[in-house]
């Protein structure tokens, strides 16, 4: 699922995070945002986001701290940066499941390059069912009803990624 645009192609977020399955993004891109917005109580224009590399970030992103400094660093994301790993991703890897593989990302991206990771990000994070697109936590398709493997099952079944790169 694309959400339109060159710019809105690039789902591979400074930290390493994929963008396509985040559920800000997903909403966007559904054009559901109102009703994550209701769940969330949250304001629906908070929760517009194309992606990290986007100039339309949700505002959780609109002002990353790890984003900010990798554009002052001159690098692309925190896997290439020679001051990986630092106190600010380790922070956030901390901060919520999904966050916790970043560094395996930043391994895979490294020893495959960007663009065959993010085609492996699309293909890990679509139903392997109907093809829809998933969010880190869901544990079924929201579509057809086909189990899938959330960041949660993923880290519990031994993906924690060691914690260097």
């Amino acid at each position: 699922m694309s959400g339109g645009g060159k710019e809105a192609q690039r789902l591979d977020a400074s930290c390493g995070l994929y963008c396509g399955a985040c559920n800000v993004y997903l909403a966007t891109v559904r054009g559901t945002t109102e009703a994550l917005a209701e769940a969330w109580g949250r304001p629906a224009e908070e929760l517009v986001c194309r992606g990290c590399r986007s100039a339309e970030r949700a505002v959780f992103c609109a002002d990353c701290a790890i984003r900010r400094c990798a554009m002052e660093r001159g690098v692309a994301g925190c896997g290439e940066c020679p001051a990986l790993p630092c106190e600010r991703l380790t922070g956030f890897r901390a901060q919520a499941a999904h966050h916790a593989g970043v560094m395996r990302a930043f391994r895979r991206m490294k020893s495959v390059g960007r663009t065959a990771w993010l085609a492996e990000q699309h293909a890990r994070w679509n139903c392997p069912g109907c093809g829809w697109a998933a969010s880190w936590y869901d544990t079924q398709c929201s579509r057809c009803g086909t189990p899938l493997v959330s960041c949660r099952d993923e880290e519990a079944a031994g993906g924690s990624d060691g914690g260097l790169i």
